[in-house]
């Protein structure tokens, strides 16, 4: 069970780290996720957990229990049971697991008293180095089904790929501000205010949205994004860092120095006045 402590027998979990993988320090268990995964168990053990579910005997629970857990909810849930995944079309009752470093796929056809459970000491990376084709395919070819698992997953590699390169981008931007400089100090009038001060409403905003609004959208704060996914954590957070900096660094180079932006332009100089009686 999840204590909190050290144990030697688990094996070690692997975090994904751009486009590879790291061990993890240690093989401690958290509290913190006991409720949902607290449960410290090998394919054997899941697969005397399985075979339990589909021996159509009254024990811990009910076989009519059993057989309702597999059965679609209703109407509103046609794919789920209680507690299992349900696909009528291919016979099968399904559920996947994740913690920090590990991956699981436990999947029964209780037509042929059939099942099979594939652990993986990986955890995913978002497009590079997923586990479910691997999981997926074991399971299919155990069970004598068709693939269904997924292909080159491009866009969410593009996805990734493009947090990459954007903090890369900003810093890039930032030294050409620097080179402009003389350009951006000479801005002036309601426009050039404009064009200073707008990107750091931008950048602002998609940081908020990087770090806390899309976290949110989708259940995962960033602290959880991080724990599981420590590379799209750090592709996130950088992101969204460089992109302010970068408006910020405009704003510096915009005010310092010689230049200096200002709403309204000088107005030029008249010709000059001929010089009086006896002057020079």
């Amino acid at each position: 069970m999840s204590d909190g402590e050290v144990h030697e027998a688990m094996a070690t979990g692997h975090l994904p780290w751009f486009f590879t993988k790291r061990p993890m320090p240690e093989n401690a268990t958290t509290r913190g996720t006991a409720p949902q995964g607290g449960i410290v168990a090998g394919v054997t053990d899941l697969a005397h957990y399985l075979a339990v579910q589909m021996n159509g005997r009254d024990d811990v629970l009910s076989a009519d229990g059993k057989r309702a857990m597999m059965r679609p909810a209703g109407a509103a849930s046609p794919f789920y049971g209680f507690g299992w995944f349900v696909d009528t079309e291919a016979g099968t009752v399904w559920h996947t697991g994740t913690s920090p470093g590990f991956e699981a796929t436990a999947t029964m056809l209780p037509a042929q008293g059939k099942a099979v459970v594939v652990l993986v000491n990986g955890g995913s990376g978002v497009g590079f180095g997923e586990t479910a084709p691997l999981r997926d395919a074991i399971t299919a070819r155990a069970l004598g089904l068709d693939d269904a698992s997924s292909g080159s997953r491009l866009p969410q590699k593009a996805l990734f790929l493009g947090l990459l390169l954007l903090p890369a981008l900003y810093l890039l931007a930032t030294v050409w501000a620097w080179h402009r400089r003389a350009t951006i100090r000479a801005k002036s009038g309601w426009f050039g205010l404009f064009s200073l001060w707008f990107p750091l409403l931008t950048t602002g905003v998609a940081a908020w949205v990087v770090l806390s609004l899309a976290p949110t959208l989708i259940g995962s704060p960033l602290g959880t994004i991080s724990r599981f996914q420590p590379d799209l954590g750090v592709a996130l957070t950088a992101t969204a860092v460089t992109g302010v900096l970068w408006a910020l660094g405009r704003l510096v180079v915009a005010y310092t120095g010689d230049g200096r932006p200002r709403l309204r332009a000088s107005t030029p100089a008249g010709p000059a006045s001929p010089p009086g009686p006896g002057g020079v």
